[in-house]
C-alpha cells in the first residue's frame, strides 16, 4: 500500500500543479497536510481537497454552483 500513496501523491500533484488552481487553505499539523485549491470553471467552482495523512492519502474533487464562502463555511 505505501507505494500505491506514493504514486497517487505524484499522480495529484503533477495534475493539479499549473492547472490554474489557486491555493484557499493550507494546513500543516502533527505531519497531516490538508490543502484545499479551486478555479473557476464556466459558471461554476471546483474545489480540490487533497488530504495527506502518511500513510493515507484522499482527494476529492467538488464542482458546481459553490462559492469559496460555502466551502469554507463547511470545513470549519
Amino acid at each position: 500500500a505505501p507505494k500505491a500513496v506514493k504514486t497517487l501523491k505524484k499522480l495529484a500533484n503533477d495534475s493539479f500543479a499549473g492547472a490554474g488552481y489557486e491555493n484557499l487553505v493550507r494546513v500543516n499539523d502533527d505531519g497531516e497536510r490538508t490543502s484545499i485549491m479551486y478555479k473557476t470553471v464556466g459558471k461554476n467552482n471546483e474545489f480540490v481537497i487533497v488530504a495527506d495523512e502518511g500513510s493515507e492519502f484522499s482527494v476529492i474533487i467538488i464542482r458546481g454552483p459553490l462559492s469559496v464562502d460555502d466551502i469554507t463555511a463547511a470545513v470549519r
